[in-house]
């Protein structure tokens, strides 16, 4: 993001001051209130079974999601504690199951983690850059929210903001164990915030779903269908385009001609094809693209909480960079990418392998996407999934949320045998 466009955006929305007092202070904030919270977590003791979950996003999804439900099908002897921006985002688990939720940077948010055996994290540990605090006897387990991913994720790739970089650094060196799915992940966790962290390939438990059967598959097809009132359309086929945000805010990347490659999945695969669109949360906030959808055929998705959903019942998929679709790659259906912008966003960002190395056919323009779609020879795809797979070291079999959670019981177990030791 350029600072004229930063200046611009403050003036807009009436935060000048605001923002210059935290380009002055705000760092200081940060650090202060850190060692603050690390010298009050000694005066917080533990509650043995208590399990706190930290989604970056501050929401009830992705791996988190995931690892509760296994928690809760198990009726493990846990008490689950959420950190969420919408309290009433919490789904309501029943009268057996010891569980609540805590509004995100407040006060309690941080006493409930500081009490916690387990903290369970997805992203940074901490709500922003407010990382939580950890003590003696407490676990952290790191499960990140991408897969196999282009994108760079170490600290010299993050050019905008200091502050992520800084808050990642403090996860890494409190991070007990991080969740991996390949070798490849592997090196990337090593070689970018968890240096010394125990690497565990047990998969992302949010790619279980990506394994389940049909009857699975029809009962979240059919919530989706009525959430947006496409009931009707029992016989519909779905592609979901979700692209990735841009730090220079660069609109028009996003210039997908939707009616064009509609027709041209039609095309290919007959029947009635409509679009899931997906955009980035900070995409939807600054350009109002919202608002921009003028065909019935176009469902704007960015608001359902749960993306793995949407892809297991998804026919086909579109990105840009972002990691999803090596999520939905698992599911060996057809997979695009569209990336007018791609020399520009490779110089910017960096990527850990060239994107041609992918088993996605590549577009820069509509006119070649069109002759991707129509061209799309799956016998090919098939093979060069199974490579890229292979080449990674992906472990993926949809099972990793049990794994997980033996993890998590197995931790607790330990310490109430060493508890009644004392």
């Amino acid at each position: 993001m350029g600072i004229k466009y930063k200046i611009h955006k403050a003036f807009i929305e009436g935060q000048i001051i605001t923002r210059a007092l935290h380009t002055m202070f705000g760092g200081l904030d940060d650090r202060w209130s850190d060692r603050y919270r690390r010298k009050y977590t000694k005066k917080v003791p533990i509650i043995p079974n208590r399990v706190f979950f930290n989604p970056f996003s501050g929401s009830y999804t992705c791996n988190p999601k995931y690892i509760c439900e296994e928690l809760i099908r198990r009726k493990a002897d846990v008490q689950i504690v959420w950190g969420l921006k919408n309290l009433d985002s919490l789904p309501n688990f029943g009268p057996d199951v010891n569980s609540f939720a805590c509004k995100m940077n407040s006060i309690e948010y941080f006493e409930a983690a500081m009490s916690s055996k387990i903290i369970v994290t997805n992203g940074i540990l901490g709500a922003r850059f407010n990382t939580l605090p950890v003590k003696k006897g407490q676990t952290v387990i790191e499960t990140w929210h991408g897969s196999l991913g282009l994108k760079r994720i170490d600290a010299d790739s993050y050019k905008t903001t200091k502050d992520w970089p800084r808050a990642m650094r403090r996860t890494g060196k409190r991070t007990t164990y991080c969740m991996t799915n390949s070798t490849f992940e592997d090196e990337v966790f090593r070689t970018s915030f968890w240096p010394k962290t125990e690497l565990l390939q047990y998969g992302h438990a949010r790619n279980d779903i990506l394994f389940k059967g049909k009857e699975v598959q029809e009962k979240i097809r059919d919530k989706v269908l009525r959430k947006y009132g496409l009931l009707s359309e029992k016989d519909a086929h779905f592609v979901i385009y979700a692209p990735t945000f841009r730090d220079d805010h660069n609109f028009k990347v996003y210039d997908l001609d939707f009616e064009k490659i509609l027709d041209a999945f039609e095309k290919k695969y007959g029947g009635k094809w409509f679009m899931f669109l997906r955009y980035h949360p900070t995409v939807l906030m600054d350009s109002g693209l919202k608002n921009s959808i003028r065909s019935s055929k176009v469902i704007n998705v960015s608001s359902y909480p749960d993306i793995q959903e949407l892809l297991l019942i998804s026919d086909a998929g579109i990105s840009d960079y972002s990691s999803w679709i090596f999520d939905y790659m698992l599911r060996r259906k057809p997979c695009f990418i569209y990336a007018s912008d791609y020399e520009k966003y490779k110089n910017e960002r960096g990527f850990y392998y060239p994107i041609s190395t992918t088993p996605f056919p590549i577009a820069q323009n509509n006119e070649e996407f069109v002759k991707n779609i129509l061209d799309f020879d799956e016998k090919k795809y098939l093979e060069n999934v199974e490579s890229f797979l292979k080449d990674k070291g992906c472990i993926e079999d949809g099972q990793a949320a049990k794994r997980i959670v033996d993890l998590i019981l197995d931790i607790i177990e330990k310490g109430k045998a060493e508890e009644s030791k004392k």
